[in-house]
């Protein structure tokens, strides 16, 4: 064995990642305060109580979890301005930005997975007035893990304050009838972090 090779090889001790091992999990916000929760415009499936109700039925055992079969992890970036002293100019950040991050879904018949995140949406606007509810009714915290052959978690990541920023278009058509429905959501979030990252960040829980 070509000795280059070789040493490639024995870094590889706990095996190589694969795109197709992953897991998921999403979890409903809180919802809509109840002390606001008469006024005729709201959503009642995204009020407190009754989205965590919507939690149970829509994601029992983790059916929207496991019907998420493409995910991407989040990328953090820097912004810069462009500086020049006395020779080549170079970049200096001076703030960190998290981009939007997409999951694609199977549907089952009933569209299970998209009734889950539109009262995810509906939680954060009210359709029939075009008003806003309050940040910390409609966000919370995704988990996405990448799994070795037996499952075990081998990296994570977890997205805080997250709610779906958009819910995509399904297409319809009779030339599709052999075809399985999937749904695309665009999360936003605050920021992320490893799960092994121990960096406190405030206003955040540990």
């Amino acid at each position: 064995m070509d000795m280059s090779l070789f040493s490639f090889l024995s870094k590889l001790d706990k095996g190589i990642s694969k795109p197709s091992r992953f897991r998921v999990s999403f979890n409903l916000p809180s919802g809509i305060d109840l002390s606001r929760a008469s006024d005729p415009f709201f959503n009642p499936d995204s009020t407190k109580g009754e989205i965590q109700r919507n939690q149970q039925i829509l994601n029992a055992n983790e059916k929207i979890n496991i019907f998420c079969h493409s995910a991407t992890l989040p990328q953090r970036s820097f912004m810069y301005f462009t500086h020049k002293h006395y020779g080549p100019e170079y970049k200096v950040p001076y703030t960190q930005v998290y981009e939007p991050v997409t999951f694609s879904f199977y549907s089952d018949e009933a569209m299970s997975t998209r009734s889950y995140f539109e009262i995810w949406q509906s939680a954060a606007v009210n359709i029939g007035t075009n008003s806003m509810n309050y940040y910390n009714e409609f966000v919370s915290d995704i988990d996405i893990d990448v799994l070795s052959v037996e499952g075990n978690p081998m990296y994570s990541v977890h997205l805080y304050e997250a709610y779906p920023l958009s819910i995509g278009m399904v297409d319809l058509s009779y030339s599709n009838a052999n075809q399985v429905s999937t749904l695309t959501v665009t999360m936003s979030y605050r920021l992320w972090k490893a799960k092994n990252d121990q960096t406190y960040i405030k206003g955040l829980p540990v």
